[in-house]
């Protein structure tokens, strides 16, 4: 009998440990958006000038056009293309953007200051995912990034390179960038774009990419820290050659502890497979037990 209770009571203490594990690694969605109305209406995503919370859910978009305060017209919900109901936002870049005043790609932007995303927290795994779909020819010369950064000296960036078969990716830690061949296109179908904490080792991000039928998954550096803004732009070409272009973003979350891409097993589930194991063995151990 005495045995018996101490099974009983390393089954209890491991069930007590997952529960302690679930609640530490609960899940948190700190953004979500499939850009769908109510809240979201055709037209003009951004803010105006000098109205910064003006933009339709507090979304920032630039450039405007020039000596205009009106939201930027680059930067729009559309219902061309969607994943999921029939609206998304998109990205436009061509020859109307190339006026001689605009420095900068198209960008949308969310400002998360009050709750900067924490990069590699060893407890909760942050990551961003979204459909993404690049409407263009190889032959231009536009790219893409999606960007994590404080607004200041540091961030990260995910770049997806003119030809629409290379990714890049940098941040303000490395000497020099690094550029990945995921082995399918890129443009023209819609990706599954997953941007993660790596889930078995917190130091590190992991990049997933899938077109639906494959996926590519590289592990990543970090810089560390917590970063306070997020955001989609358009890279502007050194010598606009094809300029034509639009990037559709649907389905966007951005949370911790989100459907990770490889289920961690905890240290509360491994020592309760132990347990179990033990218990196993102390039950074959019994009077009357082979």
């Amino acid at each position: 009998m005495r045995r018996t209770s101490r099974i009983q009571a390393l089954a209890a203490a491991g069930m007590a440990l997952c529960l302690a594990a679930g609640a530490a690694h609960s899940q948190t969605v700190v953004y979500s958006s499939t850009f769908e109305a109510p809240l979201y209406s055709l037209g003009p995503i951004g803010d105006s000038h000098g109205a910064p919370l003006s933009g339709q859910d507090r979304w920032l978009a630039s450039p405007r056009e020039p000596y205009s305060a009106a939201p930027s017209p680059w930067v729009v919900v559309n219902d061309q293309r969607a994943t999921s109901g029939t609206q998304s936002m998109s990205l436009r870049m061509d020859p109307s953007f190339f006026n001689g005043v605009n420095a900068r790609g198209a960008e949308a932007a969310r400002d998360f200051s009050n709750s900067p995303i924490v990069l590699n927290s060893p407890v909760d795994a942050f990551s961003v995912s979204m459909r993404l779909y690049l409407q263009q020819t190889a032959a231009s010369d536009l790219g893409w990034a999606l960007s994590l950064y404080t607004g200041g000296c540091c961030g990260l960036s995910v770049s997806f390179l003119p030809g629409g078969d290379k990714v890049g990716y940098g941040h303000n830690l490395m000497n020099q960038g690094q550029t990945f061949t995921p082995g399918f296109g890129l443009l023209n179908t819609w990706l599954t774009v997953r941007l993660e904490r790596d889930p078995l080792d917190h130091t590190a991000l992991l990049l997933s990419l899938g077109d639906g039928s494959q996926t590519w998954t590289q592990q990543l550096t970090s810089p560390g820290g917590a970063m306070p803004y997020f955001a989609i732009s358009g890279l502007m070409p050194t010598f606009p050659v094809a300029p034509y272009g639009t990037a559709f973003v649907d389905d966007l979350v951005i949370g911790y502890n989100l459907a990770a891409a490889v289920p961690e097993p905890t240290p509360a589930l491994l020592w309760l497979a132990g347990a179990a194991g033990l218990a196993g063995w102390m039950r074959r151990r019994l009077p009357g037990r082979a």
